[in-house]
């Protein structure tokens, strides 16, 4: 996290790696990974979709918006994934040793990634931000620090969180069957419901923390200068109609729904279980 105007620098210097046309391009790759995957489930046999297609098809299109060779992703995720995982019951973390190796091969392997792309730069978000330069602030390009720190949180949020994301969508799909039903029978409630879902449930297993220089009010709630973590957004009276219903009913409540959604970083304890005040 950081405050303007070093945010504003950095953001300048990211967002050209990141647009519509790049995304767009991934989609008749993803398309395809997606139908093999989907081809590998066999009729009435188990199936873990969390290894299968919710890690998968994340961490292919993180890889590919970074030019990371094929050969190399899976080999990168273990290391990034064994850093994020979340103990179960009374299991530990294990001691700053243990986890050190997988630190170092993150490590090691981003900056040797970078060095690839600052002499052989490509047609991927990488190149184009290491690469990126402005005119009118000094420092006019992202120091090597920046850039490590860009490649680890967009590596490991957008395959973490979209992972989580697509598990427990389809979870909370399962455990509604007439949403499941709704969304089926009417494929143009799509758009809704993944943002619906998205906010429903937790993307994020280490939430983020936001912390208020001063005295501030979020939709109607006086916040002091303190720390907060969200899991999820808020179900609230406000913005929430029927807790049964949210995929056939998002389309008719938008604005509630997306102001609780940005609120969800700001709001106080008692909205949620998922948060953390202190």
């Amino acid at each position: 996290m950081m405050d303007d105007p070093r945010h504003a620098r950095i953001r300048r210097l990211v967002t050209g790696g990141l647009t519509p046309r790049r995304v767009a391009k991934l989609e008749a790759d993803l398309r395809h990974r997606t139908r093999s995957l989907l081809a590998e489930i066999e009729d009435g046999a188990d199936y873990d979709f969390l290894v299968g297609p919710a890690t998968e098809l994340p961490l292919q299109v993180i890889c590919s918006l970074l030019g990371i060779p094929e050969d190399q992703r899976h080999h990168l995720w273990d290391a990034v994934d064994s850093g994020s995982d979340i103990p179960t019951g009374d299991a530990e973390y294990g001691t700053p040793e243990e986890r050190r190796p997988a630190k170092t091969q993150k490590y090691e392997y981003a900056h040797s990634l970078m060095a690839a792309k600052r002499a052989h730069p490509t047609d991927d978000m990488l190149s184009v931000v290491i690469h990126a330069t402005l005119s009118d602030i000094e420092p006019s390009t992202m120091s090597d620090t920046e850039t490590y720190c860009f490649l680890r949180n967009i590596f490991g949020a957008g395959s973490e969180t979209t992972r989580t994301a697509i598990a427990a969508g389809l979870l909370a799909l399962t455990e509604h069957p007439e949403q499941f039903h709704a969304l089926r029978s009417d494929p143009s409630l799509l758009p809704s419901a993944i943002e619906e879902l998205l906010r429903w449930t937790t993307p994020s297993r280490r939430s983020g923390a936001r912390s208020p220089a001063r005295q501030c009010s979020v939709v109607s709630t006086s916040r002091p200068a303190t720390r907060c973590c969200s899991g999820r957004a808020p179900r609230t009276a406000t913005s929430w109609s029927s807790t049964g219903r949210w995929i056939s009913t998002y389309g008719a409540i938008p604005t509630r729904i997306s102001r609780s959604a940005r609120a969800s970083t700001s709001a106080s304890a008692p909205i949620s279980p998922g948060w953390r005040c202190g």
